[in-house]
């Protein structure tokens, strides 16, 4: 049984690469990034009507306006100076920077470098080390191979499968049904009736959670990190909690699946191990029934939606579960160890390469999830203009998934009268005694401009001022 268990590892490798109003709504983000009142988007449930585009009034950060003029920077900094001082009050700090995005002129800059709690704006440096890593266009493979009478269901972390037909990866998640079908054809064409099924988790959640989300109270509000599973592991499609094992869960649909198939199927115990997943793969496989050096023989495989999708769904919703997976999976992808400590070390490691400051980035997670988490405002601007410089095209799908005032995601409601609507582009953040948005904002002349405030304060108790003075901070900016 041993030598059952153990085989898988050699073959995951083999099989891998051959296979206003928000300012004082918790459910607009102001709480951990769950309670967002948007549905999941489109592409996860096969609903094309549901889907919502990224940039509903035409992007215009792609055509910066360089002709409307600068603000009057000594009434700006005057303005900002007064909020930045009201915020002392109540014990609290805000820490701005503001820019302007075409010319990189500094406008505003009180305590940008300090390292402050940045709750779920840290999901902007998830995108940028998934994008950067894996590239936009990188596809989660989910698969299927036989070893010893033995079948195993493998991933390199999709979380968005589903259990019904696929309707087109344009709008739907990778489906385990056809999957089941796929495999169910090439157990029978291998004489293969009745299996038993395991899932390989290649080492990928060997810390599927991170302790200091329990100390702190937010463990609710991330699912566990697994190499796959059904809908991130929801206890059902719109549902904000999670299932316990969401990989066994996951597990057992597809087994119920290829029971549909004529397969008889008992569900065996997972296989993990360390560094299965190729760091060389690039996401694609396949499956060609041919048994491998170490006896594994491919049966199936299913690719998801392009990461693209994955990282503007985890921005728009501000999605835990997915910020945290997609991090492990670049880590993975870049040979670190499939843990948060990994996660960070590559992080730091895209910063470097992207010649910012890792030393303004000190978290522990890569949701923001954590009390530990610090990062500079100056750190979000860098990489912020990072994904506007067309030197570094792999970024640039991080725009399209920030949130859009009066349109997308946890801004949806947020300022949203005409006027304003369509004029903050922009990642929200809100955990206990943190308060924080960071993107960039066109003025009312025309201008755009890149931002990152974060207020933070000794507790809670003053967690409606570091709303308040979060929101005026913004008015500011819109009125210019």
């Amino acid at each position: 049984m041993r030598k059952k268990v153990l085989a898988p590892l050699l073959c995951s490798t083999l099989l891998l690469t051959g296979i206003g109003a928000y300012i004082t709504a918790d459910a607009l983000d102001w709480a951990p990034g769950i309670l967002t009142t948007q549905q999941k988007s489109g592409f996860t449930t096969g609903k094309a009507e549901n889907f919502v585009s990224p940039a509903p009034v035409g992007d215009p950060l792609k055509a910066l306006n360089t002709k409307a003029p600068l603000p009057d920077k000594a009434q700006l900094q005057q303005q900002v100076a007064e909020q930045v001082e009201a915020i002392k009050e109540i014990g609290w700090t805000s820490h701005v920077k503001v820019i302007d995005t075409a010319t990189g002129e500094v406008l505003v800059e009180n305590g940008a470098s300090d390292l402050v709690r940045p709750a779920s704006v840290s999901k902007i440096l998830a995108a940028m080390s998934t994008l950067q890593t894996l590239g936009p266009e990188y596809r989660f493979t989910t698969s299927t191979y036989l070893r010893d009478g033995e079948l195993f269901l493998t991933s390199n972390g999709d979380q968005l499968l589903t259990t019904g037909a696929s309707t087109g990866q344009a709008q739907g998640g990778a489906s385990l049904q056809d999957l089941a079908q796929q495999t169910a054809q090439a157990l029978k064409a291998q004489k293969v009736n009745s299996v038993t099924l395991r899932a390989d988790t290649a080492g990928f959640d060997t810390e599927p959670e991170l302790k200091g989300w329990m100390v702190n109270g937010n463990r609710p509000y991330a699912g566990e990190i697994v190499p796959f599973a059904v809908n991130e592991g929801r206890v059902s499609e719109y549902a904000f909690s999670y299932e316990p094992d969401p990989l066994g869960r996951a597990v057992n649909d597809f087994a119920e699946l290829l029971k549909q198939q004529g397969i008889e199927v008992q569900v065996g115990e997972k296989v993990a191990g360390k560094g299965v997943l190729d760091p060389n793969s690039n996401g694609q496989a396949t499956a060609d029934e041919k048994p491998t050096a170490d006896g594994c023989i491919p049966l199936a495989q299913v690719r998801s939606v392009p990461i693209y999708m994955v990282v503007n769904q985890m921005l728009e919703e501000s999605d835990n579960t997915l910020a945290e997976t997609l991090c492990r999976a670049a880590a993975v992808k870049a040979g670190e160890e499939p843990t948060f400590a990994g996660q960070i070390k590559h992080v730091k490691k895209v910063l470097s390469d992207l010649k910012i400051d890792s030393n303004l980035y000190k978290n522990e997670d890569c949701s923001g999830l954590s009390n530990a988490d610090k990062l500079a405002p100056e750190l979000l601007i860098q990489v912020l203009q990072k994904s506007l410089d067309p030197n570094y095209p792999r970024l640039r799908p991080l725009l399209d998934g920030l949130p859009v005032n009066g349109f997308t995601g946890t801004l949806r409601k947020v300022l949203a009268q005409e006027e304003n609507r369509g004029r903050i582009y922009a990642k929200t953040g809100s955990l206990g005694n943190a308060k924080s948005l960071a993107g960039f904002v066109i003025t009312k002349e025309g201008r755009t401009l890149t931002f990152a405030i974060l207020n933070q304060g000794p507790s809670e108790a003053g967690a409606g001022m570091g709303n308040t003075i979060l929101h005026n901070i913004v008015v500011i900016l819109l009125s210019l």
